[in-house]
């Protein structure tokens, strides 16, 4: 890698080493037990030394319906036989994005001084699969940036990132989070927190029938039409929760993939040949409405500061829960926007008996399943732009205390029981001044 070394500050750090797994070691293993062989492939060629651990998963592992082995599929039990097989720290589960996410806090502690690792781990089960069935966004044959785009394949990995405040490696900016809105490009306020004319490639998800690639597109409306854009999404199908880092080691190893066609559906160039770009802007765009971009070497930049806008119309909801939340949320905005909104979940969320029929998820509760949707929900509740992550589990103390050392105000969520009493509690910083 050939990033000078700086020092860093509470917008930037360094990724020193990279692993990757794009296939179980064991193609008989499922569930948990293939979570646990990608993300031990992931880690074996790293020395992490005494790093913190920052995880992002979409779904753990989970494949049955029921809310015990969701649970389970979170838990601790995951990173059995490596050095945190006893660390109780949260899973990041925000969707297509949850890399992405965790990454911003992954800084947040990197601020602090520290090393820190980030795996980022999801597995094709099958619920995953048959959510996406019900969607109607998969294809054997998908076509990214091009007319007619008919969907996505999926795709695994693991993929573990070692960041630290300084060193001789890519040069990472602080991710901007946000969500789409009824009147707000949640992708486009993203790509604010990058400086897209110093990029020498964007690199975008292309997960999507064509109408989500034609967002993608549209977010990029202002940046220099001839900085080609690529995924890696056609050559490995789409990873989930592992998207973001997988395209953050991509460009560390100097390894972008390319794609067959010379231009996107708009003009835009495709990279049609391998590049070692240390200055490119990521970004991603999740089929819940979850957005997120980051700035990588020159293209880093601050991200903007997150405000208030009209409140979206909230679909209707199965889950009773959440539609208890979503109902009292409004009367819960603080009169300034905080710098985050955390939502603590005891548990992911599992579909209510209600939302299931014949076995199967309905496909207008499918999205319900993920641990984003809460977040999701109480910023379009808010009408707020900025970031709205969920942390499965563990323990948020040492990840709470960070953000607030990084002179973040948060409005933090936190959920308990979740597949029986779904208590709720609220906790709003004060406005510093």
């Amino acid at each position: 890698m050939s990033c000078t070394p700086r020092a860093t500050s509470d917008t930037f750090c360094t990724l020193l080493d990279v692993g990757m797994c794009l296939a179980a070691p064991d193609p008989a293993s499922t569930g948990p037990a293939r979570w646990r062989a990608l993300a031990r492939a992931a880690l074996a060629g790293l020395d992490p030394g005494d790093a913190k651990l920052v995880i992002a998963s979409t779904n753990g592992g989970g494949e049955a319906l029921d809310a015990a082995r969701w649970r389970d599929a979170f838990g601790p039990g995951l990173l059995a036989d490596t050095p945190w097989e006893q660390t109780r720290t949260p899973t990041v589960s925000g969707s297509c994005v949850s890399a992405l996410q965790a990454l911003d806090t992954a800084q947040a502690l990197v601020a602090q001084g520290k090393h820190v690792l980030l795996l980022a781990v999801d597995v094709l089960g099958a619920t995953s699969q048959a959510n996406f069935e019900a969607l109607r966004v998969l294809t054997s044959d998908p076509r990214p940036y091009q007319p007619a785009n008919p969907g996505f394949r999926c795709g695994e990995a693991a993929v573990a990132l070692l960041l630290a405040p300084e060193g001789d490696g890519l040069r990472l900016g602080r991710p901007t989070l946000s969500q789409d809105l009824d009147d707000h490009d949640g992708l486009a306020h993203a790509l604010l927190g990058a400086r897209l004319e110093r990029a020498r490639v964007f690199v975008g998800q292309g997960t999507g029938p064509e109408a989500a690639d034609r967002a993608e597109l549209a977010a990029l409306a202002t940046a220099p039409p001839t900085t080609p854009l690529t995924t890696p999404a056609l050559a490995h199908g789409h990873t989930l929760a592992a998207s973001g880092a997988l395209v953050l080691a991509q460009l560390a190893r100097g390894a972008l993939p390319t794609l067959p066609w010379p231009r996107a559906l708009d003009g835009r160039p495709l990279l049609a040949y391998p590049t070692a770009a240390d200055d490119a802007v990521v970004f991603g765009r999740a089929l819940g409405g979850s957005c997120a971009a980051l700035g990588v070497g020159a293209a880093a930049g601050p991200p903007p500061p997150p405000r208030y806008v009209a409140p979206a119309a909230l679909p209707p909801l199965f889950h009773p829960g959440l539609r208890a939340l979503v109902a009292d949320a409004p009367t819960r905005r603080p009169a300034r926007p905080p710098d985050r909104l955390l939502v603590l979940l005891d548990a992911p969320l599992a579909p209510p008996p209600r939302a299931l029929v014949g076995g199967r998820v309905l496909p207008s509760a499918v999205l319900e399943l993920t641990p984003a949707t809460v977040p999701r929900l109480v910023a379009q509740a808010w009408g707020y732009t900025g970031p709205a992550v969920a942390w499965v589990g563990g323990d948020p103390a040492p990840w709470l205390a960070a953000h607030r050392a990084r002179g973040e105000r948060l409005a933090v969520l936190q959920i308990d029981d979740v597949h029986d009493g779904f208590r709720v509690t609220w906790a709003i910083d004060e406005v510093r001044t």
